[in-house]
């Protein structure tokens, strides 16, 4: 369970990475672009920001179980949320990727 709380917190660096891509991509478009240009890099940013909200919640669980000495309680949101957020991640970073090639 150790190595899913090391994993989920990578991953959680990993979606803050690709947030700061989108980010920053976004804010090197023109005042005037229009808004269905910029519309493909918001949706990467929202799944990012799923990915990031879910890995902080892994996170918290997966330490709450540890905390708690193996608490099935905590177990299985723990597994979850690390599921989600990898799923969020694959989906918001693949999002970026595409949007910034179509550029």
């Amino acid at each position: 369970m150790s190595a899913v709380l090391g994993a989920g917190a990578a991953l959680t660096g990993l979606a803050l990475v690709f947030l700061g891509i989108a980010v920053s991509v976004l804010q090197s478009y023109a005042s005037d672009v229009p808004a269905r240009v910029l519309t493909r890099h918001r949706s990467g940013v929202w799944v990012l920001l799923v990915a990031l909200a879910a890995g902080v919640g892994s996170i918290g669980a997966l330490v709450a179980w540890l905390l708690t000495e193996g608490s099935d309680a905590w177990y299985a949101p723990g597994i979850a949320l690390f599921l989600s957020e990898l799923v969020a991640t694959l989906a918001g970073a693949t999002l970026v990727i595409v949007a910034i090639l179509r550029r």
